[in-house]
């Protein structure tokens, strides 16, 4: 593809013995390049060229010359210029949680494709190897860029930038551009939701129904960051108010009797609001779970006795002749968080009269 200048002889004015004569050699003497040298080496830079070697003479005039030689004044020089290549995320697909921060760059490594690898480049001096791998050319990323969004999903990524290149043979090289192909995008999954009881300790007497659900109410360890990190910036998600559940039922310890009864699970009515999409059904969080105190119930004792009657003179009749009717608890069906329950304190709560007031 290179073409040889030769200085032959083009003449219109030669002085001979026998008067001026004209000589032109264009046309008739040629050649062509059978060989080139030039300063060593493969990386990018200029190198001149030192020497050439030239096939043989053709032409009509070709007696009349020797062998060329070869003229450096002028000769251009081999410029190497950097070679482009592409950087490729090699990380597997990227999974947060929802409210969480997008994954550290630090963390994602990055292929360079177009990195020279040729055992045998034709060079004016011969064949060359250069061989350049991540240990000779490396980068890491600066900068990502992806769809953008916080919500529950799959999140294309869309650029890249990379940091200086760095390695033995770094200088040989364009900064890298972006590819998107097979580049691994960012999933958002729902984030797990705690119920908590925000109602006061819940406290009952003794023999009546526990306290309706619908009188409690719940708190949900929502989203709510104004400085989320992601590769686009830093965004903001607050759901106060977008994710919002009902109790649809307790679960305490086992008992009626005056005491203190743990509330040991929960379920949730389905969550509404805006934001429901991004969470899971809440599981039940027991910190700080109030408990349910059943407390003493109130007696009253009535006399069963029928009137009394005595003789004017006569004691008044003996108290132990008398009985007591109390208004315990007797009821079958006792609306508990665990279900309906029988209480039935016949025999059970007894008394007898210690003393009478009368008129």
């Amino acid at each position: 593809s290179m073409g040889v200048t030769l200085n032959f002889i083009n003449n219109p004015t030669i002085s001979t013995w026998n008067g001026n004569v004209s000589v032109n050699d264009t046309g008739n003497v040629n050649t062509t390049l059978s060989s080139l040298t030039r300063a060593v080496g493969e990386n990018v830079g200029s190198y001149n060229i030192t020497a050439a070697g030239f096939t043989a003479l053709t032409g009509s005039a070709i007696g009349n010359y020797n062998a060329p030689t070869f003229g450096t004044a002028n000769s251009p020089a081999l410029t190497i210029t950097k070679a482009s290549i592409t950087g490729a995320l090699t990380t597997p697909a990227q999974s947060i949680v929802y409210g969480q921060n997008d994954p550290l760059l630090s963390s994602m490594g990055v292929t360079l494709s177009g990195l020279i690898n040729n055992a045998s480049i034709n060079t004016w001096n011969g064949l060359v190897s250069v061989s350049d791998t991540s240990s000779n050319v490396n980068t890491t990323l600066a900068s990502l860029t992806r769809a953008v969004g916080e919500n529950v999903g799959s999140y294309n990524i869309t650029a890249a930038t990379f940091n200086a290149l760095a390695g033995s043979s770094a200088g040989n090289y364009n900064v890298p551009t972006f590819t998107t192909a097979n580049s691994p995008a960012l999933t958002i999954t729902k984030a797990s939701l705690t119920g908590t009881l925000t109602t006061p300790a819940q406290s009952i007497v003794y023999g009546q129904n526990d306290p309706a659900l619908s009188s409690m109410g719940v708190t949900l360890n929502f989203i709510n960051n104004p400085t989320i990190s992601t590769w686009n910036g830093n965004v903001s998600v607050n759901d106060t108010g977008n994710v919002n559940t009902t109790l649809a039922s307790l679960t305490r310890a086992v008992g009626e009797n005056v005491g203190s009864y743990n509330i040991t699970a929960a379920s949730f009515t389905a969550l509404t609001g805006s934001a429901i999409s991004n969470y899971n059904a809440p599981t039940f969080g027991t910190a700080n779970s109030p408990a349910l105190t059943i407390t003493k119930a109130n007696l009253t004792g009535t006399l069963t006795t029928p009137a009394q009657s005595i003789v004017y003179g006569q004691n008044d009749p003996l108290l132990s002749s008398m009985g007591v009717t109390l208004n315990f608890i007797n009821n079958p069906t006792i609306s508990t968080w665990n279900g309906n329950v029988s209480v039935n304190d016949t025999g059970n709560v007894n008394t007898t009269l210690s003393s009478l007031t009368r008129a």
